[in-house]
């Protein structure tokens, strides 16, 4: 274990190379850079001493949920963030089984008919992967070109090595985005694929589907261009849409009795069928009336009479009399204003399975008819902030999008939600107050900031002065109660795909206006903890002087601001902001008036987290990597990880520097010098947050899906 004198040393020698090479001024800029050219520290592999473990509160988002078809106790779930679950016991508890996935975020899985220890698996951006031993083990196929997302997997039924590939791929950048895709087959259980799309748009395809009583025949779901049908086994496609009400198709199932074929269409249109395999359409009155967003449907195995729909607003049933036709009814039936992704019942008992946004897996055991969770050891919380308690280091509290706020007492091994007085689902930072642990603040994405004097266990409001009303510039704009898909936690991912997991937001009556602006980050002074700073999205910076009973907007009243340091060894310029696009702000102890200070930075840089080594020693994480100031932010020179776009930085109590980012993680044992990428291909991705660890070495890390991880170092 380095100590903190290896960062210390660290930061004297590029302090040292500062003092001698650069020139305070903005002009300096492109020397600063290749000044520091022969130090700009290459990226290392980490050596692997440490070990990760994964906890957290259970839930988070399903994308899919597959029932073994050879053995009904066996459920598999493909989560959004963390992989693949697996239950031996219907769905009473949970394993991951992610080994060799490259990304934990699924939007379907394949089981092969004919042998289930055959898995398929989409990886966002990264094609799919197969598995020949029941999820042990996943190796990527071959065969997709680059950032391609499958969004689902139908097989041969006959022949279960040939299995087709729904498939959008790379976006097109230009004046309009692009998104090209096509079906896709392969010959060898999912191992190697080539593109089937002849007669296809060029459009992204949402779903394939082999019709059970003609192999020959197959159906694509597209995304705006409708339904298309391929009666040569994919190698030519041609338009199946005749008098359709509407063409954005998000799923597809048919009735193998009577070959009706089924469509959900999202954007409130319901459901599409067809009696003579797309020839002509007719529409389930019922499902357009209530303008149901259909994002998967399924037909009952047990009972074709019953077809769920899954959408924003919970789970539907439309029965027929035999099958679900025109004037079918179709009624809410679970999960009443809940996202819910995924539905699977069970062919052989009344066993139905529901794959919620944020809230994990749900279960009935009884034909629907109650619905209880069922997600024993799934852990996919979107986590956007992590405190470990100094005074009490077995003490946790999480921020989790969605979800609100969790505290556990015994190490993370159980979690109770902290609802008393916090009337929102997400929260953007926790902090202490200085020198009292049981005083927390928490920044909210609507509803301004609460905070707690005993631990979480109630929260008051603490939001005087931040309301629409006393705000310079605010505009009364609407928000959707999901505001938390606003969070950075989903601004890596292409903007198709968060409208597909958000809750539509085109129906006037469902909107609020909002009353306060995102709050993203607290400051306080440790000198005198009275005096506070909130930064907000887009209104700058507010200051209180009463512990935060009441806010007034300072000087700097537009930006985002992500977070501050304060330095009381600084005589002048004691509260330091980091914003988007902005760079750096910094005030006195009055916090009227604030002062760019981005000598030595790029022009227009994001900065996301501020870390003080020492007095007048910061480390910025910013969308270009890490800059350092040796002189109370004066001056900044880019040391280490140019290019990549961070999320956090911190110092650790052992004097390690760690910086996340939504593609890895890195630490330097010298203050910037050396980096090193840190754990395997699937944990490095998407660390939202660091928080230091109490007690022990140990980190903690908020992430994007993936839950909390601690590494032991």
């Amino acid at each position: 274990m380095i100590k903190k004198v290896g960062i210390v040393l660290g930061i004297l020698v590029i302090a040292l190379l500062v003092m001698l090479q650069i020139k305070p001024t903005q002009a300096s800029q492109k020397d600063i850079l290749a000044e520091f050219e022969y130090i700009m520290p290459l990226v290392y592999h980490s050596p692997g001493e440490e070990s990760f473990y994964s906890f957290g509160p259970d839930g988070g988002t399903i994308g899919t949920i597959e029932i073994d078809p050879n053995d009904s106790n066996v459920v598999f779930t493909g989560t959004w963030g963390n992989g693949v679950y697996r239950s031996p016991d219907r769905g009473v508890t949970w394993t991951q089984i992610s080994n060799g996935l490259v990304s934990g975020f699924l939007f379907d899985m394949g089981i092969d008919p004919a042998d289930s220890s055959n898995l398929l698996a989409s990886t966002y951006k990264k094609g799919a992967y197969f598995s020949r031993d029941g999820g042990a083990n996943w190796h990527p196929s071959t065969g997709f070109p680059e950032e391609t997302v499958v969004y689902s997997f139908a097989y041969d039924p006959n022949d279960t090595d040939i299995v087709y590939a729904a498939v959008r791929e790379k976006t097109i950048e230009g004046p309009t985005l692009k998104y090209p895709g096509g079906v896709y087959r392969s010959l060898d259980g999912g191992q190697t694929w080539e593109k089937k799309s002849s007669g296809l748009p060029d459009d992204y395809v949402y779903a394939v589907i082999v019709d059970p009583n003609n192999i020959s025949i197959l159906y694509a779901g597209m995304h705006k261009t409708g339904v298309y049908k391929s009666t040569n086994g994919g190698k030519t496609w041609a338009s199946a849409n005749s008098n359709i009400h509407y063409r954005d198709v998000r799923s597809l199932d048919i009735n193998p009795i009577n070959g009706y074929l089924y469509v959900g269409l999202y954007d409130g249109y319901g459901v599409a069928y067809s009696t003579n395999g797309g020839a002509s359409w007719s529409k389930i009155e019922s499902s357009v009336n209530q303008s149901l967003y259909v994002y998967s449907l399924a037909l009952d195995p047990t009972n074709y009479q019953s077809l769920y729909l899954t959408g924003p607003d919970g789970l539907y049933r439309c029965q027929g009399n035999p099958y679900p036709s025109s004037s079918s009814s179709c009624s809410k039936i679970a999960h009443n204003g809940q996202y819910v992704f995924a539905v699977a019942a069970d062919k052989n008992s009344d066993y139905v399975y529901t794959g919620l946004q944020n809230n994990g897996v749900y279960r009935s055991t009884d034909g629907v008819s109650n619905f209880k969770a069922s997600t024993t050891g799934i852990k996919v919380n979107v986590i956007p902030a992590v405190l470990n308690d100094p005074a009490n280091p077995s003490v946790f509290y999480v921020s989790t999008a969605g979800r609100g706020l969790y505290k556990s007492m015994d190490g993370g091994n159980s979690w109770t939600n902290l609802t008393k007085g916090v009337p929102t689902s997400d929260v953007n930072q926790l902090v202490f107050r200085p020198g009292n642990s049981n005083v927390i603040y928490a920044a909210t994405q609507s509803e301004g900031i609460f905070f707690s004097t005993n631990g979480g266990l109630s929260w008051s409001g603490a939001s005087s002065g931040l309301n629409a009303s006393s705000i310079k510039g605010f505009e009364d704009k609407a928000f959707t109660p999901d505001s938390g898909f606003d969070h950075p936690a989903y601004g890596w991912m292409d903007p198709v795909d968060v409208e597909a997991m958000r809750p539509p937001t085109d129906d006037i009556s469902s909107k609020a206006r909002a009353s306060y602006p995102a709050m993203l980050s607290i400051g306080i002074d440790p000198a005198n903890t009275s005096r506070m700073v909130a930064g907000s999205s887009g209104y700058g910076i507010f200051k209180s002087n009463d512990s935060g009973a009441t806010w007034t907007q300072t000087g700097f009243s537009s930006g985002s601001v992500e977070d501050f340091l304060v330095d009381n060894n600084q005589t002048t310029y004691t509260f330091f902001a980091g914003v988007q696009n902005n760079g750096i702000e910094k005030s006195s102890t009055s916090r009227d008036t604030w002062t760019k200070s981005n000598v030595g930075m790029l022009t227009g840089v994001d900065v996301y987290g501020l870390a003080m080594a020492d007095a007048g020693v910061y480390y910025a994480a910013t969308d270009n990597g890490v800059y350092l100031t040796i002189n109370a932010a004066e001056t900044w020179a880019q040391i280490g990880l140019a290019g990549t776009s961070l999320t956090d930085i911190i110092i650790d109590s052992g004097g390690i520097l760690w910086a996340s980012s939504m593609n890895g993680l890195y630490r330097s044992y010298d203050g910037g010098q050396v980096w090193y990428a840190v754990a395997d291909e699937y944990l490095s991705e998407r660390f939202l947050s660091i928080t230091p660890g109490y007690g022990s070495h140990k980190v903690y890390f908020g992430m994007t899906g993936g839950n909390i991880y601690r590494i032991d170092h």
